[in-house]
């Protein structure tokens, strides 16, 4: 009969049959073993029989030898059978906080496969355009940001007792990696792994976080945490402090917007946490990433003294700062799947964007403990981050938002008095420099120059 090993009662009650046949087994065995054994006495007692009986106890003593040989496979048969179980147990049983971010992190790690032919890749949607965009003036190293995410990585997990296992199983896991095995080849499959692998369980866990932080301990979360494609309907608040909709985040386009949606009697509102940008990492390599977040770096000259190809990297960050800037949010992540970097600018000082970069693949180590490598995996730093976002609870109004942006210098403003050679370079002097400008006081560059 085939045995459903998926089924932990019909496991449960195959290895008791198999003990059961095993006791009994052993008892018949040990009842042949003594009749045999006094067989060999009696035949040691009748000396007449002479040499008939020597190989009657050799016979005996053979038959013996073999019963307990036989007594022995059984014994190992039984513990393999057990040892076999458990394994079986251990794959269909649910995961522990822990355990269950380090599987999904090695899923990140091992199925983010890049399609080798370069005739099969397409750039597509990664094309990146800043005309028009807000560019900050440099970016800096975002101090503190480990310790902050310590802080809340710990929380989370105290939140979590020590015997709860309801996320998936490692069988379960693997089956769910499979969905994004096939080699990336464009964008929206990088989009669509991160989607699985990366973002679903993020939304699991603080999921099941809000039922077990009911109080709020560790963050209030008032609503379900979500990764969308649009923004139609995110809410932001207006001079009078009430909740309008913003029509002009339709207008955004970057890949993600984590949101808060809570949802009312009548009706719902949405909440935007921070945005994400996606790029296929064929496309922007880990080495343009690292050479464009620099903090010696000065973004206007990067992006004037350097061909497209060579500050793709620069390109990216000023796309996914102009995306945290116009939305308001003060923070964004960038994601390549091999290299993600997290953002964010602080409303004060709106000209410099703040950064910490994770390479996975680096990060995590093979001799480290459990809970670090949970922490240090993509999941346990997306998880930590939007915790972090949460508690800033940052909204600023319209009013607020357009004096920011409107503070900001942009890239070949169409009104741009430079008129650009090509793609790449420009005709003309350089715009003024604007260092020192405060978020509330207009720029030389506002509206002017090839900035």
């Amino acid at each position: 009969m085939a045995i459903d090993f998926n089924d932990p009662e019909a496991v449960r009650l195959y290895v008791a049959d198999l003990e059961e046949r095993d006791r009994k087994r052993q008892r018949l065995h040990e009842e042949e073993i003594a009749i045999l054994e006094g067989k060999v006495v009696s035949l040691q007692e009748e000396k007449e029989e002479g040499a008939y009986l020597r190989e009657e106890k050799e016979e005996a003593v053979q038959k013996i030898n073999a019963l307990v040989q036989e007594n022995q496979g059984l014994k190992l048969e039984t513990k393999t059978a057990k040892r076999e179980t458990e394994e079986v147990k251990r794959e269909i049983e649910g995961s522990p906080l822990l355990k269950y971010m380090n599987l999904s992190g090695k899923t990140v790690c091992k199925k983010l496969v890049i399609e080798q032919n370069p005739l099969r890749r397409t750039t597509g949607a990664s094309v990146t355009k800043i005309d028009g965009k807000v560019y900050p003036h440099d970016v800096k190293p975002w101090k503190g940001f480990l310790d902050k995410q310590k802080v809340n990585f710990e929380a989370v997990c105290q939140a979590f007792p020590p015997d709860y296992c309801g996320f998936y199983c490692s069988k379960t896991l693997d089956d769910i990696g499979k969905q994004s095995v096939k080699p990336i080849a464009n964008e929206p499959e990088v989009s669509d792994f991160i989607s699985i692998n990366i973002e679903d369980p993020v939304t699991t866990i603080l999921e099941k976080l809000k039922s077990l932080d009911p109080d709020g301990k560790v963050c209030r979360i008032n609503g379900r945490i979500d990764f969308r494609r649009t923004a139609y309907d995110v809410n932001e608040p207006n001079a009078g402090g009430l909740a309008g909709r913003r029509e002009s985040m339709a207008k955004l386009q970057p890949d993600r917007f984590c949101v808060c949606f809570k949802q009312d009697l009548s009706t719902g509102s949405t909440t935007l946490l921070y945005v994400c940008e996606f790029k296929p990492p064929w496309g922007c390599t880990n080495q343009h990433f690292l050479d464009a977040f620099q903090p010696t770096a000065n973004v206007k000259e990067t992006l004037l003294n350097n061909s497209f190809e060579d500050a793709k990297g620069t390109y990216a960050l000023v796309q996914i700062y102009h995306y945290i800037m116009d939305s308001g949010t003060r923070y964004g992540i960038l994601n390549t799947g091999e290299i993600i970097i997290f953002l964010y600018v602080d409303p004060k000082k709106p000209r410099t964007l703040q950064y910490h970069i994770l390479q996975p693949l680096q990060d995590i180590s093979a001799e480290g403990d459990e809970k670090e490598n949970a922490f240090m995996s993509v999941i346990g730093q997306y998880l930590a981050f939007t915790i972090m976002v949460l508690k800033a609870h940052y909204e600023p109004g319209q009013e607020e938002r357009l004096r920011i942006l409107n503070s900001l210098p942009r890239w070949k403003s169409s009104d741009s008095e430079y008129v650009p050679e090509d793609e790449n370079s420009f005709s003309g002097p350089p715009p003024p420099q604007v260092e020192g400008a405060s978020a509330g006081s207009s720029s030389p560059e506002d509206g002017q120059g090839a900035s």
